[in-house]
């Protein structure tokens, strides 16, 4: 028995093929627009008006259409979810001690003791941080690149209700 003919008798694995192919086309390339949400809106749309509409549905010539629009949609699907999770940081990458480049995000702001300076991350994470400097004679500006190694800590709240919640910012 071919095994390929008795895989693809069942549907999910028609479907994980684009999916696992968008989960290594962002794992390998690294590239997601802003535009991808739109994207899988608009198929998702597409995808609505060939099920429902009686000329494509009905004609056997016009079928591949439907299954064509669900696999780019799939594809899609996959690079946005991997996107997602490679950008969201989790502790493990927090706790330890490590190497990080950013550039300054907004205006550094003068503490008592200390220079407060909004960063984004680039590397190794995709992440907005809050970084206390000490002041020097040359000040940051928005747009400086930095690079820096320390242990990143997570933002607690104090649990005060209505109270302005950094770690959400």
């Amino acid at each position: 028995m071919n095994i390929n003919k008795h895989l693809f008798q069942y549907s999910i694995f028609k479907l994980l093929i684009p999916f696992i192919l968008g989960i290594g086309f962002e794992i390998y390339f690294q590239y997601y627009s802003n535009i991808i949400p739109f994207i899988l809106i608009g198929l998702l749309i597409i995808l609505f008006i060939i099920k429902f509409s009686k000329i494509i549905v009905h004609k056997y010539e016009f079928r591949w259409l439907y299954g064509l629009v669900a696999y780019c949609f799939i594809f899609f699907f996959g690079i946005t979810l991997t996107h997602i999770k490679q950008n969201k940081p989790d502790n493990t990458r927090i706790e330890k001690t490590s190497t990080y480049v950013g550039i300054i995000d907004e205006v550094p702001e003068k503490k008592e003791k200390s220079l407060k300076v909004i960063v984004k991350l680039l590397f190794p994470i995709k992440y907005k941080i809050m970084l206390y400097l000490e002041p020097s004679n040359k000040e940051p500006k928005i747009g400086d690149h930095i690079i820096f190694n320390t242990r990143l800590q997570n933002i607690t709240n104090q649990g005060n209700p209505h109270e302005f919640d950094y770690k959400k910012y």
